[in-house]
């Protein structure tokens, strides 16, 4: 299968020795030969289970016919992912044949009256842009006409019409201290073209509990705020024959996804308006957020395990990180528990194993839930609920952006951070292979695990991860997974639920939330309801007894894989925009993750053991 040029190149080409581990160009690694020879020596490759050294086909069936894939699909999701990381930024580095606009932050008023300020800023009278529709309220956006200039004396234009500016202006009320979220629908609001931020008004602004851009200036933090809500807000790629027809014609092009003229994209401000540690932040966060957010829109007939895995093994090698998938028999052998929630697919499940970071440095362990498709299996999910469940990797991708946003504002040093990832690449389907109700499976700990529900799959998936990572006694272990319907019901998709075994590490995450309006809640780990989880055939039950407390339970049932005194969290979302908002679109989305990143940056807030809670 031929890889699109720009992983070539950034990878080195063939047969050269690229950034981190590569798959699929040149010779593979020395862990990589490993694996293949382990599983071929267990399992003779067949089409439907692929070794590590066999290219993955697309597709739920070889009796499938090709004309109804999108294939082949990986080089498709690629170039998907690189519209992604294409932001609508851009650096004019003072190019005169381009009309720059200008857009005006203004603070909305209490009482919806205008400062004065905004006339002598604008360029136009205040009381012409009211009748324009201004009302100085949050959300409030006006676009002020363009004329040419009027023929006549400078005296008699004053006299006859307001002001107009040549380039166009547009002005944007915004709540003070609102965070990026308040800057979204800029994306939808601002004619296509190139802007220019201006932010007159934000001497004296306060800035409640940004404490990492501590000594710079209002109107930085403000710009800051706007370019990523912007970038966040902006749409990104579909899989609309019109759009598909545009990746193809720039497949390998390493510019913009779309000329400046064709669509709204905001001018990055220079260093001495906005530092470029801010700019490199805002940079790192929409990239990672737009990531995570195609790949969840990905729908799963193009992106399977081998898929995903694939995906986030180039995107954390071109990194630096060290990659391992875990694939066929090797992963029955490490991984049982997750093995037998695939069993019933004909696409294999995959393991991502990946490290980063000075071997000194403090550890964080991240685990994601990767069901690329959720049937419920043979507790099967009706038509409704089954729609959506191509988001059911939404934790692999929200621990994947998270490992990606670490590696690119974290140091690599001994003060900086290390982590461990893995993602659980799976497919809970029907079939011969498939577990049923009242099975009882094995896992990676040594405890089993009696099957009261096919549908509660992700807890299995889980369950081995966390043994995993726990065995290499980190500081910290999080795990993320679109986990339950429970949370979900109680929370909504603004706030993810977080459960933790330590109340130090549980407060800290909830005040990085907050400062940087990312918030998630926190739900109890009830222990009196471990009792519903008892099984009389193995140690525990993935399904509790009663139809009640179903995050509470589904969290106590992870903890188990958690030995005693290793600080645990675990984040149940739901990962998806039913109802878009601004900076979230319809679709997938990753709320909790700057709020995580937030909190893993800074390895105080975590480095410690288990307080009590």
């Amino acid at each position: 299968m031929a890889l699109p040029a720009w992983v070539l190149n950034r990878c080195g080409g063939p047969g050269k020795q690229g950034v981190g581990w590569q798959w699929g160009i040149g010779t593979p690694s020395l862990e990589h030969q490993c694996l293949a020879r382990a599983s071929s020596q267990a399992v003779p490759p067949t089409p439907q289970q692929p070794t590590p050294s066999t290219p993955h086909k697309s597709g739920r069936s070889s009796m499938q016919s090709p004309s109804n894939q999108l294939a082949p699909s990986l080089p498709l999701v690629e170039a998907v992912l690189r519209q992604a990381a294409s932001l609508p930024l851009v650096g004019l580095d003072g190019d005169p044949g381009t009309m720059v606009g200008t857009l005006i932050l203004v603070p909305a008023q209490p009482d919806g009256a205008a400062p004065t300020a905004w006339e002598v800023a604008c360029g136009a009278s205040l009381g012409y842009a009211r009748q324009l529709g201004l009302a100085g309220v949050a959300g409030d956006f006006l676009l002020l006409p363009t004329l040419p200039p009027l023929s006549g004396s400078e005296d008699q234009v004053k006299e006859t019409q307001p002001r107009l500016p040549q380039a166009p202006v547009a002005l944007y009320c915004y709540q003070p201290g609102a965070g990026p979220d308040e800057f979204g629908a800029l994306a939808q609001k601002l004619p296509p073209g190139p802007w220019r931020l201006e932010a007159p008004f934000t001497e004296g602004e306060e800035d409640e509990g940004r404490e990492s851009n501590e000594g710079a200036a209002a109107p930085a933090r403000l710009m800051a705020d706007a370019l990523l809500g912007f970038c966040l807000g902006s749409p990104s790629c579909t899989l609309k024959g019109h759009d598909l027809a545009q990746l193809r014609a720039r497949e390998g092009d390493a510019g913009p996804a779309a000329p400046v003229h064709k669509r709204a994209c905001l001018v990055t401000p220079p260093p001495h308006v906005v530092p470029e540690v801010m700019l490199a932040e805002v940079r790192a966060t929409a990239r990672a957020m737009r990531l995570g957010r195609a790949l969840i829109n990905v729908p799963a007939n193009l992106l399977g395990p081998a898929e995903l895995a694939r995906a986030a093994a180039t995107l954390l090698a071109d990194q630096g990180a060290k990659v391992t998938l875990v694939e066929g028999a090797m992963v029955a052998a490490d991984y049982p528990c997750l093995a037998a929630v695939g069993a019933g697919s004909q696409r294999g499940p995959v393991v991502v194993k990946a490290s980063w970071g000075h071997p000194e440095a403090p550890l964080v362990a991240l685990c994601g839930k990767g069901v690329c498709f959720d049937t419920g299996g043979y507790n099967l999910k009706p038509g409704g609920a089954m729609a959506r469940m191509k988001k059911d990797m939404g934790g692999a991708a929200f621990m994947l952006a998270t490992a990606l946003l670490l590696v690119e504002t974290v140091p690599n040093t001994a003060q900086g951070v290390r982590f461990e990832l893995r993602l659980g690449c799976v497919e809970n389907s029907l079939g011969a292979s498939a577990m049923v109700p009242g099975d009882v499976l094995a896992t990676r700990s040594g405890l089993t695990v009696e099957v009261g529900n096919t549908d509660a799959e992700g807890r299995l998936v889980l369950c081995d991860l966390l043994s995993d990572v726990a065995a290499l006694k980190p500081d910290l272990i999080v795990d993320g997974a679109t986990l339950t319907g429970a949370a979900r019901a109680a929370l909504g998709p603004d706030l993810p639920a977080l459960f933790a075994n330590s109340e130090s590490h549980a407060q800290a995450l909830l005040k990085a939330g907050h400062a940087c309006r990312d918030p998630l809640w926190r739900l109890p780990l009830w222990q009196p309801y471990g009792k519903w989880l008892k099984s009389r055939l193995a140690d525990i039950n993935n399904c509790a007894s009663v139809p009640m407390a179903g995050a509470v339970t589904a969290a106590l049932f992870l903890e188990r894989f958690i030995p005693p005194g290793q600080p645990w969290l675990h984040i149940d979302t739901y990962a998806w925009r039913d109802d878009p908002a601004p900076a979230h679109p319809h679709g997938g989305d990753l709320p909790g993750l700057r709020a995580l990143h937030r909190f893993l940056a800074q390895p105080a807030n975590w480095r410690g053991g288990v307080t009590e809670i």
